[in-house]
């Protein structure tokens, strides 16, 4: 699996860790999650197209930056972490835009 491929993986699993937290998350923590989730949704939609379109533009050092992110994201509790996380995916994933 080259580097991209495997950046796309861990992008679209901390964005489904965001969307999983989401869909549990009673009104109130739903609205404060809402942009976050669908800025991170936006990112990795846009990252996946210039990832699949322009042959291999990410490196080892991506991988483990997005692997930290997605394992951020899957660690955290409480709801200001979550988006912590989701803001630092939009980022990550903006390099690649």
């Amino acid at each position: 699996m080259d580097n991209d491929s495997m950046v796309l993986e861990e992008l679209a699993t901390a964005v489904l860790l965001i969307d999983k937290r989401y869909r549990r998350a009673g009104p109130i923590e739903r609205y404060d999650m809402k942009r976050s989730r669908d800025d991170a949704f936006n990112a990795y939609r846009r990252a996946r197209v210039s990832l699949l379109a322009d042959g291999v533009l990410a490196t080892k050092a991506d991988v483990r930056e997005m692997e930290a992110i997605r394992a951020e994201i899957g660690r955290a509790r409480a709801l200001q972490t979550l988006v912590a996380g989701a803001v630092k995916l939009v980022a990550f994933a903006s390099k690649f835009i």
